[in-house]
């Protein structure tokens, strides 16, 4: 990605950068300070947890359909909740100041002398003639916020980001011949059909592996161990990522219910085990898991949820939290209403392998669009070419009579200071 060296965002000295507040009880104490030799944008806190402080620069000239890279770094002093209450915002307009759409620099990282960089990289829509920026410290009493100049410079455009993703579907008859090897026999067919139509990543519906006859003891596997050897061979052979779900057993005999992640080159790269347990489960002495990593692969970051997990909507949002971008859901069930409802609710691709119900696998994108869908009533692969550089807007999604995309607004808007009950189990209260 290559970006011009012209910046063309006003130096904040200068009096296009104006202080904006809703209400005068709600205005912060504004400042045109410096830092060293370096000029800067301050907002001090009211007193009151109702202020609300901007400084905004209007009307910075931009082409329609051209891609722009924006950023904007503070440093806090006497606050640590910046995450909710610092907020950098760009306001695409029109010629005549008419919005269009409106983006969160939602890209954070920390720069070498401690300031966050807040960025952004996105195309100016249809349109576009102007660029507001709006850096915002809000809904605290203490505590103040430096900006840096700002930069918004024109880049060359987002390069398609596409993966093949597949899902698997899989119908297990209750053969009393069948066994674990059998299962993974036939499981890896399904991958070599998925591999022969370039799949990138091919998911697995949960605990295939067991035949219905085999006990549970006897059907669990160790990390590493023959069932994932098998799948790690393949994984190599085809090039793909290749997600399975089975009953681990760990050094003490522990039992949980795990999806584990194989790299193109046959190597494990992660695993995740269920953290929400059926009563069935727990009385067969299942162990429930306790986070929900998120893990980087060739082409984006992904989750794994398993079936259960799948009904609490705390689980994909954890992993959305961590920047994912696909969560993979293997299941014996067929939960389409909370599938739909986390791809939006978090902007997140969902892909299921199920095994049970009269669609049980599918592809879904961030707006709840089902993609590809199971019908065959054995078995299927079904294989979505995805871009994950493409955006999904809304037209009045929380910025008013214009477009916002979900994926950052549902992070950049949340109040989690006002969810501390999801964090305390109490029957006292109910």
């Amino acid at each position: 990605m290559t970006t011009t060296s012209t910046n063309l965002a006003p130096p904040i000295a200068s009096d296009t950068w104006e202080r904006w507040s809703p209400m005068p009880q709600m205005t912060p104490i504004f400042h045109k300070a410096s830092e060293g030799n370096e000029a800067c944008l301050t907002i001090t806190a009211n007193g009151r947890r109702q202020m609300d402080g901007r400084w905004i620069c209007s009307a910075i000239p931009i082409q329609a359909e051209t891609t722009y890279r924006i950023s904007a770094q503070y440093s806090c002093e006497d606050h640590d909740d910046d995450a909710n209450t610092v907020h950098a915002l760009a306001t695409w307009n029109d010629a005549d100041g008419k919005l269009l759409q409106a983006d969160y620099l939602t890209e954070a990282s920390q720069q070498p002398d401690g300031w966050i960089e807040l960025h952004l990289t996105g195309q100016a829509p249809p349109g576009a003639g102007q660029l507001q920026l709006e850096l915002i410290f809000f809904r605290t009493a203490s505590g103040k916020v430096k900006w840096r100049q700002p930069v918004a410079a024109e880049t060359s455009p987002l390069a398609p980001r596409n993966v093949k993703v597949a899902t698997t579907f899989l119908r297990i008859d209750n053969d009393p011949h069948a066994t674990v090897d059998s299962h993974v026999r036939t499981m890896l067919e399904l991958a070599d059909e998925a591999g022969r139509q370039g799949a990138d990543i091919i998911c697995f519906s949960e605990l295939m592996i067991r035949p219905g006859g085999v006990p549970l003891m006897e059907a669990a596997q160790t990390i590493p161990g023959p069932v994932t050897e098998a799948f790690c061979r393949k994984a190599r052979e085809i090039g793909a990522y290749i997600i399975v779900n089975f009953h681990e057993k760990d050094k003490e005999g522990f039992l949980y219910n795990t999806s584990v992640l194989i790299g193109r080159t046959g190597d494990i790269e992660g695993k995740y085990r269920k953290v929400h347990l059926t009563v069935t489960e727990a009385k067969n002495g299942i162990n429930p898991g306790s986070d929900y990593p998120v893990f980087d692969t060739d082409f984006g970051k992904i989750g794994m949820l398993v079936c259960w997990d799948h009904f609490f909507p705390e689980s994909a949002r954890m992993m959305r939290l961590h920047s994912c971008e696909i969560v993979f859901v293997s299941t014996k069930g067929d939960a389409v209403m909370q599938c739909l409802a986390d791809s939006i609710s978090n902007g997140q691709y969902m892909v299921v392998a199920g095994w049970n119900g009269d669609k049980p696998s599918r592809i879904v994108n961030p707006q709840g669009v089902i993609l590809a869908e199971s019908t065959h009533p054995k078995r299927e692969v079904l294989v979505e070419e995805i871009d994950l550089n493409e955006r999904f807007r809304t037209l009045w999604l929380s910025v008013g009579p214009g477009y916002g995309e979900g994926r950052s607004l549902y992070v950049e808007e949340r109040r989690p200071n006002t969810y501390s009950e999801l964090n305390r189990r109490s029957r006292r209260n109910r």
